[in-house]
């Protein structure tokens, strides 16, 4: 998992790997190029702008961060709702999305109710895979 960062931090779904959580240096607020390199895979920015919707950095009851919530804007119809990647969970009706990092599901609902927005982008790689930028957690 990521450390604290004072850039935004990204997280990538797809493929047969776990969702991950990664820092970047690209400045909250800053301008972000059309595409970002990430491990060897090219992610083109969707267009979709930079609000997909409310977040929740999803916690425990001892305030380990296990993943993060996305309610989706009713007007993002981007995003592709159908993205096979472990540890995702999709809500296409309430329009969440739902990303662990690890097999743990047991978030605080209390202490994972940030209703951050902003800063928040959608990105697809050329292997198919998703990345979605986010400002850092706070703690």
């Amino acid at each position: 998992m990521a450390q604290r960062s004072e850039g935004l931090v990204m997280v990538v779904l797809g493929g047969p790997r776990l969702p991950y959580l990664r820092s970047s240096t690209v400045p909250i607020g800053g301008p972000i190029s059309g595409t970002i390199e990430l491990d060897g895979i090219t992610f083109r920015d969707s267009g979709a702008g930079d609000w997909l919707g409310f977040y929740d950095w999803l916690r425990t009851s001892d305030n380990q961060l296990i993943g993060v919530r996305v309610t989706l804007d009713p007007g993002i119809s981007e995003l592709r709702l159908q993205l096979p990647a472990p540890n995702v969970e999709i809500d296409t009706t309430s329009r969440k999305v739902l990303v662990f990092f690890s097999g743990r599901r047991d978030y605080d609902e209390q202490k994972s109710d940030d209703q951050d927005f902003g800063d928040n982008r959608l990105f697809y790689g050329d292997d198919g895979s998703v990345l979605m930028t986010f400002n850092p957690p706070a703690g």
